[in-house]
């Protein structure tokens, strides 16, 4: 069961207090323009955890040096909390009925707690949270809970708070989730990807961790002047290195490799070569230019000749010679010599890294530093570390991108059933207003017709079924229906609210307040259709429940224009109070 109990207002003057009450079902509000319709729905959004306006609520003028704070009571599933809210955003308070808490919360808590409160089955919110891939609170789920006046009528991307960015992103991620036939399995591969991670997070610590080893092991080697390097795979043939030095007392083998001399020699020349090449590719740059405007050159002298052939005795030498030249010159374009400059700086960095390396067999060591040098080689081949293969690594790397790709795949994977049912729930909704409006009753007329369900744009279409004729044969073809009224807009775009509450409120699964809060639905609706609005919501609320999904509605209309069953209606503007802020007084 859910229900907000009250709505309190607390003056900053003269310490008066006034409380709206409020019955389960349907919580009727009417008023004149301007006496607050608006404001009321806001400030239910407001109470739960609205930061949108809550900077400027001390500057509106029916809040201004009126009101001190906020007080709103909920019941929801044997649990009652008391929330206040004063105009500062981050100024509120939580209190149960166990504990009169005093402690000031700032927003980020207060929606932390309240999300608590809204969240009744963790083990669906942990699934979410893996699905998306970030937390999503009760406050992402605030976009099926309110229909606004401004947003009525659309039957694409047709929550009213859709049209906010950070709702909008939130969105699509929600509706994979709720149309999603790959959950079970998407909880599998999560759990192998996680796997995978974990042991390729371990595999790259422990490459971390060979690298300084092998550093360590062959910056000694060198010291030792062994011929040999050490790649972590190959400790036998360095302890027998290290064993065969040892007993030659530390005196070194000959050294086969080149000496540094014969390697800065060798580091001199490339660095030669490299720099001489890269002079002709400059050249043969700058020729290439030349070439451009030679050749816009020629192409003007032939244009001149044929606007004057006279002239050709004088312009074709000069043509001949510019032709000539560019033949030769343009030879120059194949002999630049960018993959051999390619090839040398590779070298010069082998050869850097040789004079690097051998450098240290050309210094001189003491006897104890060589005895230093075997002992740290001997302790870390006999440390028992293992080392990684790089392969190792890359095919984790693998499996963890196929199997990123493959939940991408199945997250967008939506369940045709699922959809279809959801779109015969939602035209359900709708016919059920046949009885007591024109279109709606024109509508379920029409043969086959249905209010389908995109998720992709989350777009409510109706359509209906034709019967064509081809080579004899009667084929029926569901088609495309547009309603060209806005009342008819507005009245499937009620029902899509009410199916998707109906899905989100089964077995408790997400942190959402059970509640729908519309703003002004009559604006498009005449007197022969307001009826219907009355009937689609006692038809969802009696599937749905009356303790299980609170409604309130504000309108300039009585609620008897709509047909509606209201267990509580409040008029706005009652004896003194002129509007729906009880101490605010309009035209003062």
């Amino acid at each position: 069961m859910f229900r907000i109990c009250e709505l309190g207002f607390y003056s900053n003057k003269k310490k008066e207090e006034f409380h709206y009450k409020f019955n389960s079902g349907i919580n009727y509000f009417v008023g004149k323009n301007n006496s607050g319709k608006t404001e009321f729905y806001t400030l239910l959004d407001y109470m739960l955890g609205a930061s949108d306006d809550s900077k400027k609520m001390s500057e509106k003028e029916c809040y201004k040096d009126v009101v001190d704070f906020f007080s709103m009571k909920i019941e929801y599933d044997g649990e009652t909390i008391t929330l206040k809210r004063s105009l500062n955003f981050d100024e509120n308070y939580i209190e149960t009925d166990d504990e009169e808490n005093e402690e000031c919360l700032s927003l980020d808590m207060y929606r932390k707690r309240l999300n608590s409160f809204f969240t009744k089955n963790e083990y669906s919110l942990r699934d979410l949270r893996e699905f998306t891939g970030e937390d999503t609170s009760y406050r992402a789920f605030t976009m099926f809970n309110f229909l606004s006046e401004d947003k009525q009528g659309y039957t694409e991307n047709f929550l009213s708070k859709s049209s906010e960015t950070k709702y909008w992103l939130k969105q699509d991620a929600i509706l994979n989730y709720l149309f999603n036939k790959n959950l079970a399995e998407l909880r599998n591969k999560e759990a192998e990807l996680k796997d995978l991670t974990r042991q390729l997070s371990e595999k790259q610590t422990e490459q971390q961790q060979n690298r300084f080893i092998l550093n360590k092991i062959n910056s000694n080697l060198q010291k030792l002047s062994l011929n040999i390097q050490y790649t972590g795979f190959n400790a036998e043939k360095i302890k027998k290195a290290v064993s065969d030095l040892k007993t030659m007392d530390g005196k070194p083998k000959a050294a086969k490799e080149k000496n540094i001399s014969d390697l800065e020699v060798k580091y001199n020349s490339i660095h030669e070569q490299i720099k001489q090449y890269n002079n002709e590719i400059k050249d043969v740059k700058e020729i290439n230019k030349d070439n451009t405007y030679r050749i816009e050159l020629i192409e003007n002298l032939i244009q001149l000749t044929k606007n004057h052939p006279e002239l050709e005795y004088l312009v074709n030498p000069s043509v001949k010679i510019l032709e000539d030249l560019n033949n030769t010159v343009s030879f120059g374009s194949y002999i630049t010599k960018d993959e051999t400059v390619k090839k040398l700086n590779k070298e010069l960095i082998k050869v850097k890294e040789e004079i690097k390396k051998n450098d240290s067999k050309f210094q001189v060591y003491s006897l104890d530093e060589k005895k230093k040098s075997i002992a740290v080689i001997e302790e870390y081949l006999d440390s028992g570390y293992k080392f990684v293969n790089s392969d190792e690594i890359a095919e984790l790397q693998s499996k963890i991108k196929k199997l990123k790709d493959d939940i991408k795949k199945l997250k967008n994977d939506d369940s045709n059933v699922e959809i279809e049912k959801f779109s015969k729930i939602i035209t359900s909704f709708y016919l059920s207003g046949k009885d007591t409006s024109n279109f709606i009753s024109e509508d379920s007329e029409r043969k086959g017709f249905i209010i389908r369900y995109a998720k992709k744009g989350n777009i409510l279409q109706p359509k209906e079924t034709k019967t064509f004729v081809k080579d004899g044969k009667e084929t029926d073809v569901e088609i495309n229906y547009f309603p060209g009224s806005m009342a008819r807009h507005t009245a499937m775009q009620l029902c899509g609210y009410l199916a998707f509450l109906q899905k989100l409120l089964e077995n408790n699964r997400f942190p959402i307040a059970p509640l729908l809060v519309i703003d002004h639905i009559s604006k498009s609706f005449d007197d022969e259709n307001k009826k219907a609005i009355g009937s689609i919501i006692s038809n969802a609320l009696n599937g749905i429940g009356k303790d299980k999904l609170q409604i309130f509605m504000f309108d300039t209309e009585q609620a008897e224009a709509f047909g509606i069953d209201s267990t509580c209606s409040t008029n706005l503007i009652d004896g003194e109070k002129t509007g729906f802020c009880p101490f605010f007084v309009a035209n003062r």
